[in-house]
Parts: C-alpha cells; sequence; structure tokens
C-alpha cells in the first residue's frame, strides 16, 4: 500500500512538474485565438508598448445620447465609441445585439429616440449570418452594454500564481508548437484556428514569431457565400438605412474586415491564400449606397506600419486599429 501511494505521489508530481514548466513556457493566456487553438503566448503574443483605450462613461450617454450604437464583440468595451466619443464631443450609447433583442426592435426604438445619429457595426465574417434575414421580436426597451476597464498597457509573461495547469491546453499547445517548428512552411489548422506561414515581418505584428499568423478559421467562410444571399443581406441593409434616414437621424453602417482580409497578402505560400475572390462586401455596400465607411481599404493602408492593428493573438483589432476605426467612423458620420 505504501508503495503504491509512493507511486502515485511521484506520478502526480511529475505531471504537475511537466504541466507547470508548459505553463511558464507558453506564458498566461491573453488572447482568443491562443487560447481557442491551442498556441503559446510566448508565441504568438503581443509584445510592443500600447496607448491606453479608456472607455468613456455613459452616464450623460443614458441621459441624453447624441449617438446609437449596435455591435457585436468588437464593440463590447467602447473602444472605438470611446475614440468617437472624446475626439468628437459625442455622447455615445451602446447596445449589443444579445440585449437588443432583435435588430428590427432596436432600429425602431432608436429611431424613436431623441439620438442624432445610429451606428451599425458588424465584423465582415457574420454579415449574412446577421443580416440576411433577422427574425422579428415583441418590441422593448433595449438594455445597453456593460461598460468594461482598459486593457493592460503591457502583456504579462510572468508566471501567474497559482500556474494555469490546464493539461488538455498545454498538451494541445506542445502538440500544435512542435508540429509548425517541425513544418516548415506548412500551415497548421484546426478547427476554429488556423495557423499560417507569412513573409516575416509583414503586418507590423509585435509577437517574437512574426513568421506566423493566426487567424480564426470562419474568415475563408466568404467563399461559400451565394450571391442571392449577398443581394438580399445587402437590401436588408439599405432598408434599415431607410428607416433612420426617414426618420431624420443619420446613419452608419460599418463591417469590420476579416483578419485575414486585411492580411492575406501577407500569406508566404500562394496556394495558402484561401480568400482571393471572396466578394468585398464593403465595397458592395458602398455601390448599393449604404453608409458605410471603407475599412478595408483603411486598414490594408495601416497594415504595413501600424504595429498590431489586429492582436497577433487575436481575431480583434489591437489599440491602433480601434483608434483608426473610431476616427474613421467619426469622419462617416461628418459626411452625412
Amino acid at each position: 500500500m505504501a508503495r503504491y501511494l509512493i507511486h502515485c505521489f511521484v506520478t502526480a508530481a511529475l505531471t504537475a512538474a511537466v504541466l507547470t514548466g508548459l505553463s511558464v513556457y507558453c506564458q498566461p493566456l491573453d488572447g482568443d485565438l491562443t487560447s481557442i487553438g491551442a498556441w503559446a503566448e510566448r508565441d504568438f503574443g503581443w509584445n510592443a508598448p500600447r496607448t491606453r483605450l479608456a472607455p468613456t462613461r455613459e452616464e450623460a450617454s443614458h441621459a441624453a445620447p447624441g449617438v446609437l450604437v449596435l455591435g457585436d464583440s468588437f464593440s463590447f468595451s467602447r473602444p472605438w465609441q470611446s475614440v468617437l466619443a472624446a475626439e468628437a464631443g459625442m455622447n455615445v450609447l451602446s447596445f449589443s445585439y444579445r440585449s437588443a433583442g432583435c435588430i428590427e426592435n432596436w432600429v425602431r426604438w432608436a429611431t424613436e429616440s431623441t439620438a442624432d445619429a445610429v451606428i451599425i457595426e458588424v465584423v465582415e465574417r457574420n454579415f449574412i449570418r446577421t443580416f440576411s434575414g433577422p427574425p422579428g421580436c415583441a418590441p422593448h426597451v433595449p438594455e445597453a452594454s456593460e461598460v468594461k476597464p482598459a486593457g493592460p498597457l503591457t502583456r504579462s509573461t510572468a508566471l501567474r500564481w497559482p500556474p494555469g495547469l490546464d493539461a488538455y491546453y498545454l498538451v494541445r499547445t506542445a502538440i500544435n508548437t512542435l508540429t509548425m517548428n517541425a513544418g516548415g512552411q506548412r500551415p497548421v489548422r484546426g478547427n476554429l484556428v488556423v495557423n499560417v506561414a507569412i513573409r516575416h515581418g509583414c503586418g507590423a505584428f509585435s509577437h517574437r514569431r512574426e513568421d506566423r499568423m493566426l487567424y480564426y478559421a470562419e474568415d475563408e467562410g466568404k467563399n461559400s457565400w451565394k450571391e442571392a444571399d449577398v443581394q438580399a443581406t445587402i437590401a436588408n441593409v439599405l432598408r434599415l438605412q431607410q428607416e433612420v434616414l426617414s426618420a431624420g437621424k443619420r446613419f452608419v453602417f460599418v463591417v469590420v474586415p476579416d483578419k485575414l482580409t486585411i492580411y492575406e497578402h501577407c500569406i508566404a505560400q500562394e496556394r495558402d491564400r484561401r480568400t482571393p475572390n471572396a466578394p468585398n462586401i464593403t465595397s458592395r455596400l458602398i455601390a448599393a449606397g449604404a453608409h458605410a465607411p471603407d475599412m478595408v481599404t483603411v486598414f490594408r493602408a495601416l497594415s504595413a506600419s501600424a504595429i498590431d492593428l489586429y492582436d497577433p493573438n487575436n481575431t480583434h483589432l489591437g489599440p491602433n486599429g480601434y483608434f483608426a476605426m473610431g476616427r474613421t467612423v467619426e469622419q462617416a458620420l461628418n459626411l452625412r
């Protein structure tokens, strides 16, 4: 019995030691792509110093909102809205798709409000899914999104205590890292996250493995979009726009480009570029008459010089991306 207990103790101690070592190597999780795809923050965590994006307080916006925003995870912590509020002196009140109930209900409520402008934001990969045929719902007052604290200015690379000993994540990360290092320029594809070789230094990312890029696999979904669905979805957006304009308010529809859309030209092997012929939804919206800023052109112009325009470990924007987005949306509002 004593020998069995000693054996169990030694096995557990060795396992804990190995997992702790892997945890130290991988560094604390920070990004969604590293977490979902099981990749090491040591390789893909951002390292450049960053400017703080401080979310503005919403008390004044609740009392007298000047701009109403409906958006997804690119709007949750009010990053670009804070830039808009600070630089344009606007009271911005934000809502998520989850709190809005349904898009028609939120737009109906927004047109009846005292706000001067309405902004709807959606990430490119979810454009058709969100606007192709949103179901109706009973009228109700939407709840504004919660304001989250500003993100850190530096990324912690030290071991947190107690260390994260998620055996499943750490073992997958070790296997993925070995596969990447042994595979040359071959992509490593998971169910949700793709790790692909890029031209060295392309994209102005600050992570250690600047010869590789992570992106969300759903960014490739544009290849399967049907033209009839694209046309119908654009028509739905134009209908929502007309409803807002008819109420005497300004309207801006913001499509945040997928990470792959902006950086696909960086991919080292042309055969690994998956969406070269995918529809440019922003261009199609603009051509159809939608009040949509051309975020694709803006971001592509910045992608070679703006450090971490998109976070290397994340599918979302970095501070430089959110600053650019806020200023571009402000310009779009001023044109209306």
